[in-house]
């Protein structure tokens, strides 16, 4: 761990940023109105920004949800409302139309802030954000940290819009090119840790202000590691270097959900377990061989199948081809035990008995 990790993750757990927020006594009713109401925040030997600057708790919006931010990142905001511009003109369906008008509207809102923040980043002397934002999010990354950051601002926009619980997909998958490429410029697999720690770190700054069933607990999950449509495993070094930071950092945020099958060397397992020591509880265990399989079975193509991700939580989706899974909103098990301990503790007379009631009861409100 870097000294300039050390300093970030010290800031973090003092808590001590929170301070720094603006007090806003009365909530934006819209997502534009927040957007541009936001105050930017960058914090010392902070590279990513887009931290939330308005002090503001919104109401539990849509949860479970995990974005493409890999199709995104890859062809930038310019590219999704030329095709969206296209799209309206091929279109007769009013309603339709009348969608992809908004879409562009808050996309455009999007890149106002960030220019805003490019221009906060510049007067702050972040001279590395402030030449990342003059390419993203308009244009695709072209790098890992742009790549990075590209996602730390899609995550401030979607929450903004209420979105809780967003996962990550296959973070090293969607990710490994521009490995590839900071491998081919010279950069060291030290200096990568370094960044993907730093990049766990940003996503933990205003977990206080999401919902979830603990602090820090922010549904923030990525998948590492599986096989392709030949069975050949998709773990690579990024794979490697993500179970590394989280284990150095030992936060609860990212979530590591590890895709494995029969043949995975038991040297990945070994390597699990020092994270799983943490005590965090994860990495969450995917089996290939079974997930894959029931897709398949369930009418997915095994080109799709194969390339399955989790819901913020654990559910199984295909980015992009599933529905999402919100239970986050319709069945909390901690809801549930705690309705019946209210309602049957008391009165059972045995544990047995009380276990009995604790299957039979729901989330509803307590009694």
């Amino acid at each position: 761990m870097t000294d300039k990790v050390k300093l970030l993750l010290n800031d973090l757990n003092s808590r001590n940023y929170r301070s720094a927020r603006t007090p806003c006594d009365v909530i934006p009713e819209t997502f534009e109105e927040r957007v541009i109401k936001d105050v930017p925040l960058l914090f010392e030997n902070d590279d990513f920004g887009f931290n939330r600057g308005l002090k503001i708790k919104l109401k539990s919006g849509p949860g479970n949800v995990s974005p493409d931010y890999y199709s995104v990142l890859n062809k930038g905001f310019d590219l999704i409302i030329k095709n969206i511009e296209t799209a309206i003109q091929n279109e007769n369906d009013n309603e339709k139309i009348e969608y992809g008008k908004v879409t562009i509207d808050k996309l455009s809102v999007c890149i106002q802030k960030c220019d805003e923040y490019r221009e906060y980043a510049k007067s702050k002397g972040n001279k590395k954000l402030y030449e990342a934002l003059k390419r993203i999010p308009r244009k695709p990354a072209e790098n890992l940290y742009e790549a990075l950051v590209f996602i730390k601002l899609c995550i401030y926009f979607l929450r903004w819009q209420g979105f809780d619980h967003l996962g990550f997909g296959r973070f090293d998958k969607g990710l490994y090119p521009f490995y590839l490429k900071e491998k081919q410029n010279g950069v060291s697999d030290k200096q990568i840790l370094s960044l993907i720690e730093e990049f766990f770190i940003s996503i933990n700054r205003d977990t206080d202000l999401y919902a979830g069933v603990q602090m820090g607990d922010n549904g923030q999950s990525m998948v590492l590691g599986g096989v392709d449509e030949n069975g050949k495993t998709d773990y690579n070094e990024l794979s490697s270097i993500c179970l590394d930071a989280s284990c150095e950092l030992s936060l609860i945020d990212p979530k590591i959900n590890h895709r494995v099958n029969k043949n995975t060397p038991i040297e990945i397992y070994e390597k699990a377990t020092l994270l799983t020591k943490r005590g965090l509880g994860f990495p969450q265990y995917c089996n290939d061989d079974v997930v894959i399989k029931g897709l398949v079975n369930l009418g997915y193509d095994k080109k799709d199948a194969v390339n399955y991700s989790v819901a913020a939580c654990w559910e199984f989706l295909i980015p992009g081809l599933s529905a999402e899974a919100p239970n986050i909103s319709t069945f909390s098990f901690p809801l549930i035990i705690n309705n019946a301990v209210h309602k049957y503790l008391l009165t059972e007379d045995s544990f047995d008995g009380f276990m009995l009631k604790v299957k039979r009861s729901n989330s509803s409100a307590k009694e």
